[in-house]
């Protein structure tokens, strides 16, 4: 498993007293991407195991969230779930969120690793994610890949006009 190259920067399960500085980040870093207290609250509740707070010493600095999922599927922002699919096939990365002076230490690659054990130890062989504000390369450098699908337009069209649904194989 990678390590982060600063030893103050770690990622920890994210509880409900981390949901403020969850909102706060998210409004800061996705102000045009906004979604509301409860969207945040219903994730953390359905499945807690995919949530993280990233901190630098004692400082929320990121956070992400995922959950099991259907491929080419892509939830809607800014709405509640409801449940969780009976029968998943993949880990969705629905958020993460890294402020720009913690980035360059390792943290994505430390995430993606955690989030590939987590996909693997409940049995879904995919994880997927919606690139946003021109992240894909990014995301490309972890072994996702970009799927061009005219069914996905309609539901990316809410993740903003650079959005891309991308996946990659639990087991690459």
């Amino acid at each position: 498993m990678a390590a982060l190259r600063n030893a103050k920067l770690h990622w920890r399960p994210a509880t409900a007293a981390d949901l403020p500085g969850i909102q706060k980040l998210s409004d800061e870093m996705h102000s045009s991407l906004p979604e509301r207290p409860e969207v945040f609250a219903e994730k953390l509740a359905l499945f807690q195991r995919g949530c993280f707070v990233l901190n630098w010493y004692e400082a929320m600095v990121g956070y992400s969230f995922s959950y099991p999922w259907v491929l080419k599927s892509i939830p809607p922002l800014d709405r509640l779930l409801g449940t969780l699919p009976r029968s998943p096939e993949c880990l969705f990365i629905h958020d993460v969120v890294i402020q720009n002076h913690a980035r360059g230490y390792g943290a994505a690659r430390v995430l993606l690793d955690r989030l590939v054990d987590l996909a693997r130890r409940d049995g879904l062989s995919y994880l997927v994610l919606v690139s946003v504000y021109g992240t894909y390369p990014l995301w490309a450098r972890f072994g996702f890949e970009i799927v061009s699908d005219p069914a996905l337009c309609g539901s990316l069209k809410s993740y903003g006009d650079t959005s891309h649904y991308m996946i990659r194989a639990a087991n690459p």
